[in-house]
């Protein structure tokens, strides 16, 4: 029997909050009764410290989703959408971020600790 594993997620655009809504949207449809948080803005930083050229701020969520798809197969499903709204490497290039969706943790372990450790991600968290 196939286990479900359960992971949570960082969503991120520094182009509309209307993109993260429309990505909340398209893991419900994929995933069912997930958990998610509000949509909120934050600064934009990057893991370089970086504030992004494109926006000064985030609209970002969290969400929690159980699925029989491990890691390698979520993380290319996930940039397969990321890539069909936009975030290619012309954008990438010039720090724009349609949309962004991270895998923060996997099965209660830590994937992204950089991640895990912002706010962009801790004030959605705690909102699951």
């Amino acid at each position: 029997m196939e286990a479900y594993h359960t992971y949570v997620l960082s969503i991120g655009s520094n182009v509309s909050r209307a993109n993260v809504e429309a990505a909340i949207k398209w893991l419900q449809a994929e995933f069912g009764d997930i958990k998610v948080s509000h949509v909120y803005e934050t600064p934009a930083i990057s893991s370089k410290e970086v504030v992004c050229s494109a926006s000064s701020v985030y609209n970002n969520s969290v969400a929690c989703v159980d699925t029989l798809l491990d890691y390698a197969g979520l993380e290319s499903l996930f940039k397969t959408y990321e890539l069909e709204r936009g975030r290619n490497a012309e954008m990438r290039a010039i720090g724009v971020v349609p949309i962004d969706i991270d895998i923060v943790m996997a099965d209660g372990m830590i994937i992204r600790p950089w991640d895990y450790r912002q706010q962009f991600f801790k004030i959605g968290l705690a909102a699951i």
